[in-house]
């Protein structure tokens, strides 16, 4: 994990690869006028300097005090977007610092930053994660032990309580989901219950595990994305949003 950081860090000062990564998810998204992403400016960058154009927003969190109806759409369309990094490009964008999520309050778009973190996802990843979602919709347990052995969630010699508890972990979330598919983020109790089941995992010695690097990245993205829907309580149709890319 260490080794990964490390040469993580150094990809993200490179200032070529990032304006590589900036251009690609640019070309990716023109045309969709609900995304933004700033122009590379050739001119003024080099390995060391990274120019772009400017462009109008405020931070994501500045949604706080928008309307319910603002909030869900942004967040469905920012969840929306992370689905097809995963499904569709097969590139992610894998830092979800908020910092890197603005939003232009006069026409809505948000506006994209930071691509250091852009990376390719291995298509071995890429189906995991389809045959998880499928199972996960699907509520087929042993559909999501297959994937979420796939994905080196867990590994063969993993405990049955190990593996049982990490399958309730993920099957929780679907508690919050009402028979519509709709999906409160804001609900206080579901997220103290998943963060106390994650926490009561993370701590027993006697499980320990480290997924492969990809899995963990798309992780970071799907917890990074939870917790801004938190923050913004938004309220999200799930099933729609995963049914179309099923």
């Amino acid at each position: 994990l260490l080794a990964e950081a490390k040469r993580q860090l150094h990809e993200e000062a490179d200032y070529d690869r990032e304006a590589d990564e900036l251009q690609r998810f640019g070309a990716w998204l023109e045309g969709d006028a609900r995304y933004a992403v700033p122009g590379f400016v050739p001119e003024f960058s080099g390995p060391r300097v990274l120019a772009m154009d400017y462009l109008k927003g405020q931070p994501i969190e500045a949604l706080e005090d928008a309307d319910q109806a603002t909030r869900d759409r942004v967040m469905r369309d920012l969840l929306e977007l992370t689905l097809r990094e995963l499904f569709e490009l097969g590139h992610m964008q894998s830092d979800p610092n908020f910092a890197n999520y603005r939003v232009d309050l006069e026409s809505g778009r948000i506006l994209l930053l930071d691509f250091g973190a852009a990376r390719e996802i291995a298509p071995e990843t890429v189906e995991g994660y389809s045959a998880m979602l499928g199972g996960l919709m699907a509520r087929d347990r042993a559909a999501m032990a297959a994937a979420s052995l796939q994905l080196g969630v867990y590994a063969e010699d993993t405990a049955d309580i190990h593996r049982e508890a990490i399958l309730d972990l993920i099957l929780k979330g679907l508690d919050g989901m009402d028979a519509d598919g709709w999906f409160d983020f804001g609900a206080d109790k579901l997220r103290r219950e998943l963060a106390e089941s994650g926490m009561s995992l993370a701590e027993d010695q006697a499980f320990l595990h480290i997924p492969p690097m990809d899995t963990l990245y798309v992780q970071r993205k799907l917890a990074g994305m939870f917790l801004l829907a938190a923050k913004l309580r938004a309220r999200v149709n799930l099933k729609a949003l995963f049914k179309a890319f099923l």
